[in-house]
C-alpha cells in the first residue's frame, strides 16, 4: 500500500498530497510536499513518526511555519504540523505546563489572566510554544530559556522525556529527530493589570519597529556579539535592497519581506549578498536565524 493511502487509512487528521507549503508559512514561500499531514492528536503523531521511520521515509516536523522557508521545488517526503497534537494548558501556582502546539501569544495572555509575569517581552512573536522552545526565541532582552523550568519531548530514539536543559542564544540542545511536545514555565506573581500593560507596550514597540504589514519569516540573522544585525545591514546601505520580490525591509533591516511573489532562491541570493557585504566590511559571518528546508 502506498505511503499516502496508509496514512489516510490510519489517521483521522488531515493528510494531503502535493500540498503547497507556501500555504503553511508566514512568508508564503515553498513548493509542494509529497504528503502534508496534520495529526489529530499525540497518538496519531507517534504512530506516524514510527511508521515513517520503519519505511525509511524522510519527514519534517513544523509548528506554525513562522521561522522557516521551504524550497521552491517543495519537499520530497512528509511534512508534519503538530498544531493539533499538543494543545493543553495546565496552571498550578506559579507554574504553567503547556503543549507545544499552543500559540505563544495565547500562553502569554493566559499567564496575564492569572497575574503571572515572565514572557511579556515575547508578546507578538508569531508561532507556537514548540517553535519558540526549539529556537530559544527571544526579544527585548528576554529569551524563552529565562522562563523555562522543564521541557517535554520525544527523543530521536522514541523515548518520552521531561528534563531541565541548557539553552544558548537562539539555540536549544535539540537535534534533528527530536520532537518538542511541551514545556513547563515558571512565572513571578504580579498585578494582572501591570502584566497586561507590559504586553500592550511590547506589542506597540513591535508594530513600530517591525514590518508586520508584510509577509516575512521574522528575523533573518542572529545578532552578533555586542551588536545588532539590523543596524549593521542598515549602516552598510542595504536597507531596501532586493532580489526579485525579496526585499530587505525598509522598516527593519534584519527582516526580508516577500513583496509579492518571492521565491526561496530570491531570498537565498539576497541573503548571500548581505552576508558577503558584511564579511567584507566587518570581517565576520552573519549567522542565520531563519531555517531553510531543502527539497531533499
Amino acid at each position: 500500500m502506498p505511503i499516502y493511502e496508509k496514512i489516510r487509512k490510519n489517521l483521522k487528521g488531515v493528510a494531503l498530497k502535493n500540498e503547497m507549503l507556501k500555504n503553511h508559512t508566514s512568508i508564503k514561500i515553498g513548493g509542494p510536499a509529497q504528503v502534508f499531514v496534520a495529526p489529530d492528536n499525540s497518538l496519531e503523531l507517534k504512530w506516524l513518526v514510527n511508521f515513517l521511520k520503519e519505511k525509511d521515509v524522510k519527514y519534517f516536523i513544523m509548528g506554525n511555519g513562522t521561522n522557516i522557508i521551504f524550497d521552491d521545488r517543495g519537499y520530497r517526503g512528509v511534512v508534519i504540523t503538530t498544531r493539533k497534537c499538543f494543545d493543553e494548558i495546565k496552571i498550578e501556582d506559579d507554574l504553567i505546563r503547556v503543549g507545544s502546539g499552543i500559540d505563544l501569544l495565547k500562553l502569554i495572555l493566559k499567564s496575564a489572566e492569572y497575574g503571572l509575569s515572565c514572557l511579556e517581552n515575547l508578546a507578538g512573536i508569531p508561532g507556537t510554544v514548540g517553535g519558540a522552545v526549539w529556537m530559544n526565541a527571544g526579544a527585548f532582552e528576554t529569551e524563552v530559556k529565562d522562563c523555562i523550568n522543564r521541557v517535554m519531548y520525544i527523543s530521536r530514539s522514541g523515548e518520552e522525556r521531561t528534563e531541565r536543559l541548557n539553552f544558548s542564544y537562539r539555540k536549544s540542545p535539540f537535534k534533528k529527530g527530536d520532537i518538542v511536545t511541551g514545556a513547563e514555565f515558571k512565572f513571578e506573581r504580579m498585578d494582572k493589570s501591570e502584566v497586561l500593560e507590559r504586553i500592550e507596550d511590547v506589542k506597540k514597540k513591535r508594530e513600530e519597529k517591525q514590518p508586520l504589514e508584510f509577509l516575512s519569516a521574522g528575523s533573518v540573522f542572529k545578532n552578533p556579539d555586542n551588536a545588532f544585525a539590523g543596524e549593521i545591514i542598515d549602516r552598510l546601505g542595504m536597507r531596501g535592497m532586493n532580489v526579485g520580490d525579496a526585499e530587505v525591509s525598509l522598516k527593519h533591516a534584519n527582516f526580508i519581506v516577500n513583496r509579492n511573489n518571492a521565491s526561496s532562491s530570491d531570498v537565498k541570493r539576497l541573503i548571500d549578498k548581505i552576508r558577503n557585504k558584511v564579511r567584507q566590511a566587518e570581517g565576520f559571518e552573519l549567522e542565520l536565524e531563519v531555517e531553510f528546508v531543502e527539497e531533499g
